[in-house]
């Protein structure tokens, strides 16, 4: 075999560690969707409490994936890919075992944390690793298992619930991250990144984080007095101007303000935010009345949510090709204005 056939394979090998890296993320926010009915009822709590096994796995992920990064940046790729998969086994078991609600959230936000630390820098490793004429390719690959990891959450997890129960659905992890382990000890080099310094955002990682799980509270805030949610909106708003012009001021910071600028990427950030508000809000919303004022099984909630989420995975190519033909932005218009 000659060294581009070789080098070829291990390009291969490299991507298809990255894709099941990546695809864990969108498969775990979506696949426990239809099972939030049963974990409520199962340990005496209403579906709102519940919710925050989506929610607050959401926040962390968002938050943390810059922090990702940057530590990517600092101590090497590989470490951070590898720790992160085994925390996320970890994490997985310890959801399967929980006794109680606030446990399993606990360690539902540490499959978070752990998928964030190994996403990003998969993802990075495969820019880094992969010559710019196969670049474009691999990441439409990588584009499109996760569509189909999403795609897939609900009717997997439904058909778990339906042969087991909802702790089938952490179970099924292990085997998933046992060989993506695997395959990243054989195919993901040393030495990539780890040479990055500067001073570490440690303050905008932690006021970040917060800012989004107290938004994510004011969506569904529970019995308050009603003084508290104008009072904390008011602190929300000022948290979020003092957090804007910190970053401003931040020689590297996690989270980049000026980019907002930039009219295009200020646009699609907020059409990929809108778009993300409506998918993830219906995967939360379905389930809930479907099982409570319809009596639907999880098998078939999951089935309804795949009608919902196939035809992403499908049209994906469509849109592709619409957009080379058509233009970004006239594709994208058309996508928003029909969701």
């Amino acid at each position: 075999m000659g060294k581009s056939a070789r080098s070829l394979k291990s390009e291969r090998a490299l991507l298809l560690t990255a894709a099941l890296a990546a695809m864990l993320l969108p498969l775990n926010s979506t696949m426990i969707a239809v099972a939030i009915p049963d974990i409520a009822r199962d340990f005496g709590g209403d579906a709102g409490s519940a919710t925050w096994l989506v929610g607050g796995y959401l926040i962390a992920m968002a938050s943390l994936q810059p922090l990702a990064g940057k530590l990517g940046d600092r101590f090497g790729r590989r470490p951070l890919i590898l720790g992160g998969l085994a925390w996320f086994a970890a994490a997985s078991l310890g959801a399967a075992l929980a006794p109680s609600l606030p446990v399993l959230i606990a360690f539902r936000l540490q499959q978070a944390v752990a998928g964030a630390l190994a996403f990003p820098n998969a993802l990075a490793v495969v820019r880094e690793v992969l010559p710019a004429e196969r670049r474009g390719a691999a990441f439409g690959t990588l584009g499109s298992a996760i569509a189909l990891a999403a795609a897939a959450g609900p009717p997997l997890g439904g058909a778990l619930v339906e042969l087991g129960d909802w702790r089938a659905i952490f179970l099924v992890n292990l085997p998933w991250v046992g060989l993506t382990l695997l395959l990243a000890l054989h195919t993901v080099p040393a030495g990539l990144g780890g040479q990055r310094r500067g001073r570490f955002d440690g303050v905008g990682v932690v006021v970040l984080t917060g800012l989004l799980a107290g938004w994510a509270w004011f969506l569904n805030p529970g019995d308050v007095p009603a003084w508290v949610v104008p009072a904390g909106l008011v602190a929300f708003g000022i948290t979020l101007v003092v957090f804007l012009r910190y970053e401003l001021a931040h020689p590297d910071p996690v989270l980049q303000p000026r980019l907002l600028r930039v009219r295009p990427f200020a646009a699609a950030t907020a059409a990929t935010g809108l778009s993300n508000l409506a998918l993830y809000g219906t995967l939360l919303a379905v389930p809930v009345l479907l099982s409570q004022r319809s009596g639907w099984s999880s098998g078939e909630i999951g089935m309804t949510l795949a009608a919902l989420s196939v035809p992403m995975v499908a049209l994906s190519p469509v849109g592709g090709r619409m957009s080379d033909r058509l233009g970004r932005r006239a594709t994208a218009i058309a996508g928003l204005v029909l969701l």
